[in-house]
């Protein structure tokens, strides 16, 4: 049902992710894909792939084995923007470990309307607000799908001139 995208190089901080997302009976295991550089999520979203949501650690190499910054990212959200080539994800959080760094890039984030919180592996604070954000994608989703199944869609001619239809 949702399709996510991580990008993050922490095993231990993708470890935690990934299982708040199984923790969703709705989410299929299958649909989330995981990258751990900026190159490779960048490839990813050019595979012609539409993601509900990436979650994008702000502190990341640009190519496996790069120094981890988080003008990578920064560059990074501003690239798929721009760029016709990229599917843009629905929605993006951020997530770092390092809290220092959040008053300075916020800003990145927020004039978006995005989010970029604090990850801690001690608090529950950032699995909540990521929760609540998947709770919401789901049910939007599931308003969505539930709309459009209930209309069959069809053609049919009428006077010689096809038309497509409707019925609710």
């Amino acid at each position: 049902m949702l399709k996510v995208l991580i990008v993050d190089d922490n095993p231990d901080k993708v470890n935690e992710i990934k299982k708040l997302f199984y923790s969703f009976p709705e989410i299929n295991k299958n649909e989330i894909t995981i990258v751990s550089d900026i190159k490779s999520a960048a490839y990813k979203l050019l595979d012609n792939i539409y993601y509900d949501l990436m979650v994008l650690d702000l502190v990341m190499p640009f190519e496996f084995g790069d120094a981890p910054s988080p003008n990578v990212s920064i560059d990074f959200l501003n690239e798929i923007e721009i760029d016709d080539d990229k599917f843009l994800p629905f929605h993006i959080i951020g997530l770092t470990a390092y809290g220092e760094k959040i008053e300075e890039f916020q800003d990145n984030f927020k004039k978006k309307l995005w989010h970029l919180i604090e990850y801690s592996s001690s608090t529950n604070e950032w699995s909540d607000i990521l929760k609540n954000k998947i709770e919401y994608l789901i049910k939007s989703k599931l308003k969505i799908e539930s709309s459009t199944s209930s209309n069959i869609n069809f053609d049919c001619k009428l006077n010689g001139l096809k038309r497509n239809m409707i019925m609710i």
